[in-house]
């Protein structure tokens, strides 16, 4: 599960807990019942600082959302996107490495150098 998905799952839950209509938590918001239902439904997109509000408004805990083991589920979710993001981008590196390690090399060619050492650049005796 996604970690928006499960927090808005887990908003939905408390905010029922409550015996909190959408209608109403709309109206504290000051916003459109159809503009909530659509964020706990995942259609409209949901800004930081529209989640801090309802979360206020339904005595919500982010930090206690984060350390429960739901939390630790989506924490290691979090944590292997972006370990997948984090490989994607060392395939990236890798790539523009061999790359340039090929451009160098005929650039080498081009100028007649043989070697390049720690120091800098040693050509090869003509």
């Amino acid at each position: 599960m996604k970690l928006k998905s499960a927090l808005l799952q887990e908003i939905r839950k408390r905010r029922e807990e409550k015996k909190i209509s959408q209608a109403d938590l709309a109206e504290l918001l000051n916003i459109s019942s159809d503009a909530y239902r659509k964020i706990e439904n995942e259609s409209n997109g949901l800004s930081v600082n529209r989640l801090f509000n309802i979360c206020q408004n339904l005595d919500f805990s982010l930090a206690m959302f984060f350390t429960s083991n739901r939390g630790e589920q989506i924490n290691a979710e979090v944590l292997e996107i972006e370990n997948t993001q984090l490989r994607k981008d060392l395939e990236y590196v890798i790539a523009d490495v061999w790359y340039l390690r090929e451009t160098n090399s005929k650039l080498m060619g081009i100028i007649g150098v043989n070697s390049i050492n720690l120091q800098g650049i040693k050509q090869s005796p003509n």
